[in-house]
């Protein structure tokens, strides 16, 4: 979402906004990453690229609004299956593992029928006679 977010930067011809924003970024991913490895090992690399990243997210999101007006609306399905999915991956049982993903794809599907059907359109007005 970050680099969704550079790219209306780019489009307003902002990009030092972009650019500082990277830089700092890596910055704190390295300076995290000296803090992390002591205690997490080679988990300090995923865990400060997270960190920064949503630092990253969270900044450009809020200066984005000095020039659009963003329409976004929390949805609450999405982050409870994903904090599901993340459990049931980390309890490494593979039946819930392949439920999650039947539960998880068919939200996947529910929620994009609109552009699936946008997408497929064109190939089922092919293929019908």
């Amino acid at each position: 979402m970050s680099n969704f977010y550079g790219g209306i930067f780019t489009a307003y011809k902002n990009t030092k906004i972009m650019g500082s924003t990277t830089v700092v970024a890596a910055i704190m991913n390295v300076v995290l990453n000296l803090v992390f490895i002591p205690r997490f090992g080679i988990w300090a690399a995923t865990l400060s690229t997270l960190i920064s990243n949503v630092i990253v997210f969270a900044y450009r999101r809020y200066r984005l609004k000095e020039y659009i007006r963003l329409n976004e609306e929390f949805n609450y399905a999405f982050w409870i299956l994903l904090v599901i999915t993340l459990i049931t991956y980390y309890k490494n049982n593979m039946i819930l593992n392949i439920i999650m993903f039947i539960v998880v794809l068919a939200y996947c599907i529910i929620t994009n029928k609109n552009f699936i059907k946008k997408t497929l359109q064109p190939i089922l007005n092919k293929i019908k006679p």
